[in-house]
């Protein structure tokens, strides 16, 4: 959902956002460009996080399997 929403395109944004309010004043482009950036580097931060915590549980019954093997 991230990174569709980082590859709308600023002219679509611009004129939703005329539409909304028209005596806003503009967004410059380097607005944009940092959004797009926050959004794809939280897509990643996020995605990394879950598979990481999705991995730690999926070892959690091996890891007490071998903790109970070696007599832990």
């Amino acid at each position: 959902m991230l990174l569709a929403t980082a590859c709308v395109k600023a002219g679509r944004v611009r004129a939703w956002r005329e539409s909304l309010n028209p005596p806003a004043p503009d967004v410059p482009d380097a607005a944009f460009v940092v959004t797009r950036l926050v959004l794809v580097t939280m897509a990643v931060v996020l995605t990394v996080t879950g598979v990481r915590v999705l991995a730690r549980r999926s070892l959690r019954p091996l890891r007490r399997a071998c903790w109970r093997a070696r007599g832990l």
